[in-house]
């Protein structure tokens, strides 16, 4: 770590961009990637796609046709 007590730094290396977003994606909103550019480009990115999937309420359907929707009817008819 460097820097001001208050405001840490902290230097990592990654062999690729998607390792990186990951690693730094765990940490949630507690860290910010100030470099490089590509990497906060992939976090924002990322961001924006949680928040198209999670952003808004769950509605649950029910889908028509289903067997669980209604009753099966079986026949144990036999021709002879």
């Amino acid at each position: 770590m460097v820097g001001r007590p208050r405001r840490r730094i902290a230097r990592l290396a990654f062999p690729a961009l998607e390792p990186a977003a990951a690693f730094v994606s765990s940490f949630g909103a507690t860290v910010e990637v100030l470099e490089p550019p590509a990497v906060r480009a992939e976090l924002a990115r990322r961001g924006a796609q949680l928040t198209q999937l999670y952003g808004r309420p769950l509605v649950l359907k029910k889908k028509a046709g289903r067997l669980g929707d209604r009753p099966v009817k079986v026949s144990s008819a036999t021709q002879a």
